[in-house]
């Protein structure tokens, strides 16, 4: 059996994904003071919500599409797209909001640039 050139691709893609998707929940989790799993869960706790939200914009910055964003969070795309259309609309409303998502990406972009660097060495 021989690999396809398109099937490697699209594997060396989805493992780029699920790595990114498990650096940017980690993260969140971090930052709210929950568990990882919080992320993924059906919780309908506000902190959870609120990082669950987070990790949905934050994927969706990413270029990943609302169906793969639904999938790796276990959610119907649409409720993807309803939560990071809520989140936009409060990161423009409320200050606290906004500066958590700054604090978060800041966070993110630092811990993927030391990871970068790691791999140089």
């Amino acid at each position: 059996m021989t690999l396809q050139p398109n099937l490697i691709v699209s594997s060396l893609s989805n493992l780029a994904s699920v790595r990114i998707d498990r650096t940017i929940s980690s993260v969140v989790a971090d930052y709210y003071l929950i568990h990882e799993k919080h992320v993924f869960s059906n919780s309908r706790k506000k902190e959870h919500v609120r990082a669950r939200r987070m990790v949905m914009l934050l994927l969706w910055e990413t270029g990943l599409s609302w169906m793969s964003i639904g999938v790796i969070l276990r959610r119907h795309h649409s409720t993807v797209m309803d939560q990071v259309k809520k989140l936009k609309a409060f990161i423009d409303i409320y200050p606290d909001v906004e500066i958590d998502y700054l604090l978060i990406k800041s966070r993110l972009n630092r811990g993927i640039s030391n990871e970068l660097h790691l791999e140089e060495i």
